[in-house]
């Protein structure tokens, strides 16, 4: 079994006009022309709130999609979840100028879908998204500092969970301090939001009040608390087991649009000198109904596009593909893709 993945190049130097083509035509080959109906609620998944190092769905493409949306009477709200890490005012992002509801999703309203995988036994998704009647998700694929891939499959995982959600699934791959270089100083300590950094000599974290929101590796001076890449493999399955919650039964409710273009590693609010480099030129926007299908298609064409295996090369202690063959496995979706431009 294979699933269809469309799509059509681009470069930096696309006019307007040709990104607004793109998401028109891309959209017209998911589906037939009754695609969307009169009065459906229209979850659009965008980054509303992020870093700058993360990246955001370009504005043109935005709006041209709650265009199309709009033209079918649907009822149509751009929605993002709260990030774990904490944001500085001048780092929130929002499409001002695109006349259509925005809002954070509210972490009260949970949907509760019993999963009974490795990990997650129960997952805690947003009642608010999942009870629309189509969900679209706009994803800035790239390499990521825990996950190796933050594509489509994260995207519905970690993006539509209630912070109890999203904690359950960062805290597979909580950070640890080294013993190695700790002063001591308690800059940790005294700036964790939780309280879950505890000084014995050392400063030790208590991972039973820890959510894995990384400030810790952003605030310390020296450097000694890490990143805790050994643990991807967890991390990979529990999200993984979580989009198998957000998507089951909805196959055809749930539309992924994957951009490759501004490529830069994905470190979230971490520190790295690197995080700002660009690694490949624009390639291409893709589209499927397949979470699997699209994630695979687009670390393809990545490494492709820069002839070797990217996640490899950054960190080589984490095997993206684990993440994309494990969601085959627990059927997410089929890592087996067939690829069509659209000119």
């Amino acid at each position: 079994m294979t699933s269809k993945v469309f799509y059509m190049k681009t470069t930096k130097q696309s006019p307007d006009d040709m990104k607004r083509d793109s998401i028109e035509k891309l959209l017209s080959q998911i589906n037939d022309t009754d695609i969307f109906r009169k009065d459906e609620n229209i979850a659009v998944k965008v980054n509303l709130a992020d870093v700058k190092n993360k990246g955001c769905t370009d504005p043109i493409y935005v709006e041209k999609l709650v265009e199309i949306l709009k033209s079918y009477d649907t009822n149509t709200h751009l929605i993002d979840s709260k990030p774990l890490y904490q944001l500085d005012e001048c780092e929130k992002y929002t499409y001002e100028n695109i006349d259509v509801c925005q809002h954070i999703l509210n972490d009260s309203e949970i949907k509760k879908v019993d999963v009974d995988g490795e990990i997650i036994k129960t997952a805690k998704l947003s009642k608010q998204i999942h009870n629309s009647d189509k969900i679209i998700t706009l994803t800035q694929f790239k390499p990521h500092h825990i996950c190796g891939i933050a594509g489509a499959i994260k995207n519905m995982a970690i993006d539509t969970a209630v912070k109890s959600g999203k904690i359950e699934q960062y805290r597979q791959a909580a950070p640890f301090i080294s013993k190695i270089g700790c002063l001591a100083c308690k800059v940790c300590i005294n700036e964790c939001p939780q309280k879950a950094v505890e000084l014995n000599s050392i400063a030790q974290i208590n991972y039973t009040k820890c959510i894995a929101c990384n400030l810790c590796v952003r605030i310390c001076p020296k450097d000694t608390v890490k990143i805790n890449r050994i643990k991807s493999d967890f991390i990979n399955k529990a999200i993984c087991e979580y989009a198998k919650a957000a998507t089951e039964n909805r196959k055809n409710d749930i539309i992924y649009i994957n951009f490759l273009d501004d490529i830069k590693a994905d470190y979230e609010d971490t520190k790295q000198d690197d995080a700002n480099e660009k690694l490949s030129d624009d390639i291409a926007i893709l589209i499927s109904n397949d979470p699997v299908a699209i994630d695979q298609a687009s670390y393809d064409m990545l490494n492709d596009a820069i002839g070797e295996d990217i996640v490899e090369k950054l960190w080589r202690i984490i095997d993206a593909q684990m993440q994309l063959n494990y969601a085959d496995s627990i059927n997410v979706g089929c890592k087996d893709y067939e690829l069509v431009e659209i000119k």
